[in-house]
């Protein structure tokens, strides 16, 4: 699993902001998202729930960043931060992720909890992507000439594309060409193209 989220987290600090989750606390759910000090965090719920947090602190300041999410084959989950790997640790837990049957949300976890960030793109994949290709699709999401996405994306939304998002209403289609479309909910302050 590989989830990457183009986005600027605002200075206002909100508690356990999440960028993108599926599956809550349940057994199978994650969640990628910062805590208090502004540090990128992994959760995956099982029995033990296994954490890895990011190195870096401060990531509340409105920067536009790459923030990733990865577990391989290697029981090895890492989180990344603009390509680079930010930290990892053993993935204790034996459960297979939510394959579907909870939505995928991103700046949203739940109860009402909405995270206080502008998100730009998004892409998740069933694999694990190399280094090489999370460098390509860090560089890909912030526009950068001359690099695409990496192949077999599951989900694939960039809200400055008018093709995912018309500039208003609350549709948001899959750019990946798996149908998995979306639907806006909640209080939104949208930036203009290009900002």
């Amino acid at each position: 699993m590989t989830v990457l989220v183009y986005t600027a987290m605002r200075d206002t600090i909100v508690v356990n902001d999440s960028l993108i989750n599926q599956g809550g606390v349940s057994a199978a759910g994650w969640r990628l998202y910062t805590n208090p000090v502004g540090q990128i965090r992994l959760l995956i719920y099982d029995t033990g729930n296994v954490i890895v947090t990011g190195a870096t602190t401060g990531l509340h300041d409105n920067v536009a960043r790459v923030y990733g999410a990865r577990r391989n084959a290697q029981s090895t989950i890492s989180v990344w931060v603009d390509g680079v790997s930010d930290n990892s640790a053993t993935d204790t837990t034996t459960t297979t992720l939510d394959s579907g049957a909870s939505p995928l949300r991103l700046g949203y976890y739940g109860s009402g909890s909405f995270g206080d960030l502008n998100i730009i793109a998004a892409v998740a994949y069933r694999r694990a992507l190399s280094d090489d290709e999370m460098a390509q699709a860090t560089y890909a999401l912030q526009g950068h000439a001359g690099f695409i996405l990496p192949p077999f994306a599951e989900l694939y939304v960039d809200f400055r594309d008018s093709d995912c998002y018309a500039g208003s209403g609350t549709a948001a289609a899959d750019l990946s060409g798996n149908g998995r479309d979306g639907t806006i909910t909640g209080t939104t302050v949208w930036m203009p193209r290009g900002g």
